[in-house]
């Protein structure tokens, strides 16, 4: 009954196809694709399918990417999901979730419900497991420290092109 190609190409996402996903986002199917007014990453958490996760990453997708009203990306969904208290039994995959973000660029500085990530982290997944809580948060340390960094020197530059074009 799918004689569209995008309904093929939702279907194949939710039903995981990997290799016709795969195959479309590199054909130039956009990543900014929605499903029901959600992008296709948030399908993917929402589904727990750390391979779907790691093969959007693959094709450029951004955890940071806001949604239509700029109020909530991506890595939110993560936190939303991950701070359920239903999610205890699946701590391995979240653990595993979190960490891709995190590799991909998730924003360490995010609030969601005025609670950081770093807090967020420290209070839900201490319970499941203390080593990779340990690393997870030494990971969010060194990503924000590096964000600082790289603030510094923008704002640096800007204050050199700041001064030139004030000689000008």
């Amino acid at each position: 009954p799918f004689t569209d190609t995008s309904a093929f190409f939702v279907y194949a996402l939710q039903y995981p196809l990997y290799t016709y996903v795969q195959y479309k986002l590199s054909s130039g199917q956009s990543l900014d694709t929605k499903i029901d007014d959600f992008s296709l990453l948030v399908m993917a958490v929402a589904a727990k399918d750390l391979t779907m996760i790691q093969l959007l990453f693959d094709s450029g997708a951004n955890p940071n990417a806001p949604n239509e009203d700029a109020t909530w990306t991506p890595w939110h969904e993560v936190l939303w999901r991950a701070k359920d208290e239903d999610m205890v039994w699946k701590a391995d995959k979240w653990t595993k979730i979190v960490k891709v973000f995190l590799e991909h660029g998730a924003n360490p500085l995010v609030e969601f419900k005025s609670t950081t990530a770093e807090a967020l982290i420290k209070k839900t997944f201490q319970t499941w497991d203390p080593k990779w809580t340990a690393e997870t948060l030494s990971t969010l340390a060194a990503l924000k420290k590096s964000q600082k960094a790289t603030k510094r020197y923008s704002l640096a530059i800007r204050g050199i092109f700041k001064r030139d074009g004030a000689k000008n």
